[in-house]
């Protein structure tokens, strides 16, 4: 069943239960992903309790990130031999601030009941604040009894940038008030890109022998607590893992309290694990309560965030007239031993 509210203004909630009960829903704002209910009623990622936080940048929960992913240096990037100064609130810009995809409110083009779950469709023709062109850009969320796939497809009229993810924050227990000391993760990589305390990629190391190898299962607490990440500006994990390739998956979450385990499939190289080392002090989730510290994890496929040694431009470069592709796959699997 597919059910379709006014939120505010002109923004619109879509909300789709399943016959084994299992609920997501998604927000025209920044086709954002505000729901993901287990059959059994539990909340497996975050959301604000107000809707109206998704307004201006935040902790973004389950909000679309774009043009540009994650840190920029200095919010100055160069592009086509031109530089660019970007002003906003964060001296380092970060999952481009107020100029986002996340606050776009996209039309809702499609929703589609199917034989095995449903189908919703976001889309936006969006002018970029800074850069010349315009990017058409269309976000389709797939779901089903076994989980959720999002598919990127973007378009644009002139040479820009783009690297799209979206933020969803995971407890796999729905308990947000908690460190996750019951889950575990496998992430599918060799490397690691290394942070400075402005939480800025520095360099690439190999895991081995390192608190961030999870090629075997293990649980995540350790790491986030080490002295070594609690002595940085990252407070936590906060980093771009190179996923190996080919590969058959880019990580597995799994709770050892509620057995369930939550493989992540995408068609991106990297993929960022942040491990809510700075919940918001003021704002409320779902609960009507403060996410806690380390109290859930975003798991976010994108591409590298580096800049070009050269050029000092991002390597996510989408040329005039050609398609950005890309899908994340979500996959929940109850009773996991």
């Amino acid at each position: 069943m597919i059910s379709i509210q006014p939120v505010f203004d002109n923004i619109r909630e879509v909300t789709v239960t399943l016959a084994n009960q299992q609920v997501f829903a998604f927000l025209t704002l920044g086709a954002t992903w505000t729901k993901w209910r287990a059959a059994d009623g539990t909340d497996l990622v975050s959301r604000y309790a107000n809707y109206h936080h998704y307004q201006s940048p935040g902790m973004y929960l389950g909000s679309t990130i774009g043009p540009m992913t994650g840190r920029i240096p200095n919010s100055e990037f160069c592009f086509e031999a031109k530089n660019y100064q970007v002003k906003c609130n964060h001296p380092h810009l970060l999952h481009s601030a107020e100029y986002g995809f996340s606050f776009i409110n996209f039309d809702l083009v499609k929703t589609e009941e199917t034989l095995q779950g449903a189908t919703v469709v976001f889309q936006s023709d969006y002018r970029h604040p800074f850069m010349k062109g315009l990017v058409k850009i269309e976000i389709t969320y797939v779901v089903d009894h076994s989980g959720l796939t999002v598919f990127y497809e973007a378009i644009a009229n002139e040479d820009t940038l783009l690297n799209m993810t979206n933020h969803a924050y995971f407890n796999l227990d729905g308990d947000f008030d908690h460190p996750i000391t019951s889950h575990q993760l496998l992430i599918n990589a060799d490397e690691v890109v290394l942070v400075d305390d402005d939480i800025l990629g520095t360099e690439k190391i190999s895991v081995d022998d390192t608190l961030f190898d999870f090629r075997q299962r293990r649980f995540v607490m350790p790491s986030i607590t080490d002295p070594l990440l609690k002595s940085q500006g990252s407070n936590g994990l906060d980093h771009y893992f190179i996923l190996k390739k080919p590969r058959d998956l880019d990580l597995v979450l799994t709770s050892k309290k509620s057995n369930r385990s939550l493989t992540i499939i995408s068609t991106y190289p990297g993929i960022t694990i942040y491990t809510t080392n700075y919940p918001d002090p003021k704002v409320p989730i779902q609960t009507g309560r403060l996410l806690g510290l380390h109290s859930a994890i975003a798991m976010e496929p994108h591409y590298p965030l580096r800049l070009d040694e050269k050029t000092s431009s991002p390597v996510y470069r989408l040329n005039k007239g050609e398609w950005y592709r890309h899908q994340i796959q979500y996959r929940l699997i109850e009773n996991e031993k």
